[in-house]
């Protein structure tokens, strides 16, 4: 009889050492819901970012298409506005070539010619407008290439923050 009294105490010590090993486990499996659940919520929050980021590299890659367009659009200004002052001087030359043949000729006539090469000479002086220009074409393709390095910034970032969620 004292032998199944020990085994049945033996089973009683089991069963406690086994209901604190349950509970261990169960405190255990709290633990682990509480982190998953927190690591659910930081996915989110850097899917969330990820989002945002994306809509910024789209709003970036717009804008640098339209400075793009508008660095184009001044070019072919500036190209035009420099033949028309290379045909205003040739016009002022060829003015000047006449005048000078006529010599000193009819006084009237002179001044005449006098007053369009002033004409032509007030066209020419137009051309510090080329020059700002030219400058501002500079200045936008600067930003584009400024734009351009912090769209390629934020797609890596993007990279990133995607392969870490």
């Amino acid at each position: 009889m004292r032998g199944w009294r020990e085994e049945l105490e033996q089973k009683a010590a089991e069963n406690e050492r086994l209901a604190e090993e349950l509970e261990q486990k169960a405190a255990e499996n709290e633990r682990l819901a509480e982190e998953l659940e927190q690591k659910a919520a930081e996915n989110e929050r850097l899917a969330d970012e990820l989002e945002q980021k994306a809509a910024e590299n789209e709003r970036l890659a717009e804008e640098l298409e339209q400075k793009a367009a508008e660095n184009e659009r001044l070019a072919d200004e500036l190209e035009q506005k420099a033949a028309e002052n290379e045909r205003l001087a040739e016009e002022l030359e060829q003015k000047a070539a006449e005048n000078e043949r006529r010599g000193r000729g009819e006084r009237g006539g002179l001044e005449q010619k006098a007053a369009e090469n002033e004409r032509l000479a007030e066209s020419l002086s137009r051309r510090p407008r080329n020059e700002r220009l030219a400058e501002e074409l500079e200045q936008k393709a600067a930003e584009n290439e400024r734009l351009a390095e912090e769209l390629e910034q934020k797609a890596a970032e993007n990279e990133r923050a995607g392969g870490g969620a």
